[in-house]
């Protein structure tokens, strides 16, 4: 998939990958009526009626911007949601104010807007921020509902979005919103399922917080990678000599994402460092017959061995 940039802007000097865009200097962001006109979403819907031949199509009806952009054709039950909306609903969740990250406009008129919450957060003992993304994904095309999600993958592009739409929708970090007639009725609704996923951003910096004051000796460092990538029982199973090796190489890329330098120095003997080494293995370091297959397990769908990595750290601690 291209990046299917068309345009926006990117904040805090940070661009994306693909070098194109507004980008803001450090420290500079966007107000929300810049956010909206540089990225493309500084317009209102209008409907207009359908002609063939002459004749009304009454069961359609035409979209246009209030520039007159022509949009897309739509059944006549399509209810327009404006690009104020997402706006509204972002901000709303933000108490304390949002800042306006990234705003971008796809191919096709896809429209995507990138803010991250005051709550910018560093693990004890590391100096990467943790940002909790809330974005908002839409489109005036008939068909992509309204999509707020909450992801720590900062939306850049077409691959960015479809990996963050996936990872959302495999956590439930999200709430779409559909063009019906009650659409309206969804707002609050997604503003209390928003304010919820503030709610579990607040427990993963408690747990992550918890785990990087624990200390893990080097025995136990090795009592983890035992338990965490096993050799098969030999009493109930047989297995060849290349599948101990297979054990022991996987255990070795594990030490060297710890030993590595995306392993903060003072998480490398912590059970916070494990449990992040542990999950990029299992994420990025693990072998893959295709990179579908990687995808597929990093994002699409949460492993149980994933889920329950940091309960078995505890268990060792």
């Amino acid at each position: 998939m291209a990046h299917q940039f068309v345009k926006g802007f990117f904040s805090n000097n940070e661009p994306a990958w693909h070098a194109l865009g507004h980008v803001f200097p450090e420290g500079v962001w966007a107000n929300r009526q810049e956010a909206q006109a540089i990225a493309g979403h500084d317009f209102k819907v209008v409907e207009e009626p359908v002609y063939a031949k002459g004749q009304e199509l009454t069961d359609y009806k035409a979209l246009f911007t209030d520039k007159g952009h022509h949009l897309s054709v739509v059944s006549r039950t399509y209810q327009v949601i404006q690009n104020d909306v997402p706006y509204d609903l972002i901000e709303a969740v933000a108490k304390e104010g949002i800042k306006w990250h990234c705003g971008l406009t796809l191919k096709g008129g896809q429209c995507v807007v990138v803010g991250y919450l005051p709550e910018e957060w560093t693990a004890p003992g590391d100096n990467s921020p943790t940002l909790p993304f809330l974005s908002a994904t839409w489109a005036h095309n008939g068909l992509t509902a309204l999509k707020l999600l909450r992801t720590m993958i900062r939306i850049v592009c077409a691959n960015t979005k479809a990996a963050a739409e996936a990872e959302a929708g495999k956590t439930g970090l999200q709430y779409t919103v559909r063009h019906t007639k009650n659409w309206e009725d969804h707002v609050e609704r997604a503003r209390f399922v928003l304010m919820n996923l503030r709610q579990g951003f607040s427990e993963y910096k408690e747990l992550a917080s918890e785990l990087a004051e624990i200390k893990m000796s080097e025995a136990k460092i090795e009592q983890f990678l035992e338990q965490f990538l096993p050799v098969p029982d030999d009493v109930k199973f047989q297995y060849s000599n290349r599948v101990h090796e297979n054990v022991e190489k996987a255990r070795a890329k594990v030490r060297s994402i710890l030993d590595g330098p995306t392993t903060a120095d003072a998480h490398r003997n912590t059970a916070y460092g494990m449990w992040q080494s542990g999950l990029e293995y299992l994420q990025h370091g693990r072998k893959a017959r295709t990179a579908y297959t990687k995808f597929g397990r990093s994002i699409l769908r949460e492993e149980k061995v994933a889920e329950n990595l940091h309960k078995m750290i505890l268990s060792l601690a």
